[in-house]
């Protein structure tokens, strides 16, 4: 745990925008937060104007709003050894973390993520796929709850702690941050949408791009 504004606390942190945190994701924190008084969460405020309305949310789901802590957006050049003192990242799972998740993983915060049914909502997934965490990829919104509630009771201080070195040692040696071998995929997908659309014969729909040593595949 951290000392962050409420004594000896569990940190459970959304760095997103504010405009992607829905109702649903909310009130599985607030049943967290709830369940243990142990827990802060750390959100930002984008847009400032929303501190009032999730701390009146908070009170009226029996948890003190002194346990929600809002803080403006930190500096580009700090804001990666600022978000390390959060202890894991819960995303929303109305509009994933994009950006927001890369960053925290790569400060080796450990991520709960749910996926939904569209590329906005599957991000996270897709990123602690690549990561080699699907542990952490949660079934349906109860699954996400029970998920963050295990990893933040005293109970399970040392997985929280074996999480951490995980994702401290994954992000080096993951495809998640492989820039090389990305940009290489980009460039051989460019080249066969290229030579799909200059044959007729291979006039594809869609373009998928294999992994290093795989036959390169059109699909129709």
């Amino acid at each position: 745990g951290k000392t962050f504004g409420y004594g000896n606390t569990t940190v459970v942190a959304n760095f997103n925008h504010l405009q992607k945190l829905g109702p649903n994701t909310f009130n599985q924190w607030m049943r967290v937060m709830s369940n243990n008084p142990k827990v802060s969460l750390w959100l930002l405020k984008f847009p400032g104007e929303a501190e009032y309305y999730l701390s009146d949310e908070a009170q009226k789901s029996g948890v003190s709003p002194f346990r929600v802590h809002m803080t403006e957006k930190i500096a580009t050049e700090d804001h990666l050894q600022y978000k390390r003192h959060a202890d894991i990242l819960a995303d929303t799972f109305e509009y994933n973390a994009h950006v927001s998740g890369l960053d925290a993983i790569w400060a080796g915060i450990p991520f709960i993520t749910l996926p939904g049914d569209r590329m906005a909502r599957r991000s996270g997934a897709s990123f602690l796929a690549s990561l080699g965490a699907k542990e952490l990829i949660a079934r349906d919104e109860n699954d996400y709850g029970d998920i963050l509630q295990l990893l933040t009771s005293d109970s399970h201080a040392s997985k929280l702690s074996t999480l951490r070195r995980k994702f401290e040692s994954l992000r080096l040696t993951s495809p998640l941050y492989d820039t090389p071998a990305w940009a290489a995929q980009l460039l051989q997908s460019l080249r066969m949408a290229v030579e799909a659309v200059t044959n007729s014969a291979k006039l594809a729909h869609h373009v998928i791009v294999p992994p290093p040593n795989h036959s390169a595949q059109l699909s129709t």
